[in-house]
């Protein structure tokens, strides 16, 4: 495992080796997971990545072809999804329509033959926990979104899980009301110390709620780490890609000096040079530069290394930031993120206009796959 993969402390859940296939499919492979105690850990990655595949396994709702899983020491596998200690909630939160707020988070404890006043103290507690109580007695149909999805993951925590998986928490909520309700979903889960499984294909959402995400494709986990990790040290040109914008410059290493690396790229007459770790010479790599740390004027820099020129094709103004589209004369086309506040007045840049594009030797991650 590398830096960003690094296990959680006392893993609580482990994984090592599962593989399931469907047919002529490969849904996972020979997949390795540690998550720990009251961990929210993220599942992010495109449809069919094998992440829905994976949560299901963790349900008991598919048995994997090979492999372990074991929750607090205890292997999951053969046991049927009633038999674990597992909760699940789903994207359509599958509310009892006749049934009021208080009658569905008791569902589960009646199931389970717990006594009325043992009932009544944990629906009362689970209210609270989701802020609920004075909306007790309405029924589904009387709640906003926001305030159903809140009865259904009360409603998973009522049996006291060891592991909460939540399948597209966000999916049938509106674009404002899921961002608004992420901080939320998260704040509830840590104050309940449930551990949680998300699942997700969005990376707003993951970066907003986990504390590490793993980065799924094809059946296989291709980096964890936490948030900041996943986004400014990504470990491919897939991680990069998949994670916010970023330009990708190929490039060869042609020095690995004493503090850095020496690169050249086709796209780009002047020298890269990075503080980064070692690479050999010959070696062929590619350079990520996120579009916040590219920096642009109409002036050149006065360094003689990491600068280009390019031609202003289009131009966004979104209040603090602006983003600018250029295109290098190797055919490149490179992104900007600029802070309008480091804009002076009247110096903006605008289509058709021919800019100067610098960074700083700290930017960038050089990519080996």
């Amino acid at each position: 495992m590398g830096e960003t993969e690094a296990a959680a402390p006392g893993a609580y859940l482990r994984l090592r080796a599962v593989r399931k296939h469907f047919a002529h499919t490969l849904a996972l492979d020979e997949t390795d997971l540690e998550i720990g105690r009251g961990e929210i850990f993220a599942l992010l990655g495109a449809s069919g990545c094998g992440k829905s595949t994976l949560l299901r396994c963790l349900a008991g709702l598919e048995t994997p072809d090979a492999g372990t899983i074991e929750l607090d020491g205890q292997s999951l596998l053969g046991l049927p999804p009633h038999a674990r200690p597992v909760n699940m909630m789903f994207q359509s939160y599958a509310l009892f329509p006749h049934m009021s707020v208080r009658q569905n988070i008791a569902f589960g404890l009646q199931q389970a033959r717990l006594s009325k006043p043992r009932i009544a103290e944990r629906v009362a507690q689970m209210l609270a926990l989701v802020q609920l109580e004075a909306l007790a007695q309405r029924k589904p149909h009387q709640l906003s979104g926001g305030q159903q999805q809140r009865v259904a993951l009360a409603r998973a925590l009522a049996r006291g899980p060891k592991l909460l998986l939540l399948d597209e928490p966000m999916a049938a909520l509106d674009r404002q009301l899921r961002t608004t309700m992420q901080f939320e979903l998260a704040a509830i889960l840590k104050r309940s110390g449930v551990t949680c499984v998300l699942v997700t294909h969005d990376q707003e959402e993951a970066m907003a709620m986990a504390g590490r995400i793993a980065l799924m494709d094809a059946g296989r986990i291709r980096q964890i780490g936490t948030p900041s990790q996943i986004y400014e040290q990504p470990n491919s040109r897939f991680a990069a890609r998949f994670i916010g914008s970023v330009n990708l410059f190929e490039a060869v290493v042609v020095r690995d000096g004493q503090g850095g690396l020496v690169l050249q790229s086709a796209d780009m007459a002047a020298p890269l040079r990075l503080e980064t770790v070692a690479a050999a010479p010959g070696q062929a790599v590619a350079l990520a530069l996120r579009p916040e740390q590219l920096r642009i004027a109409h002036a050149p820099p006065d360094q003689p290394y990491n600068r280009v020129q390019g031609v202003v094709e289009e131009s966004a103004y979104f209040g603090r930031h602006s983003i600018h589209h250029l295109r290098l004369a190797s055919g490149q086309q490179v992104m900007v993120d600029a802070a309008n506040t480091r804009v002076p007045q009247g110096q903006g840049v605008s289509p058709g206009e021919t800019v100067w594009l610098w960074w700083d030797a700290r930017d960038g991650v050089v990519l080996c796959e």
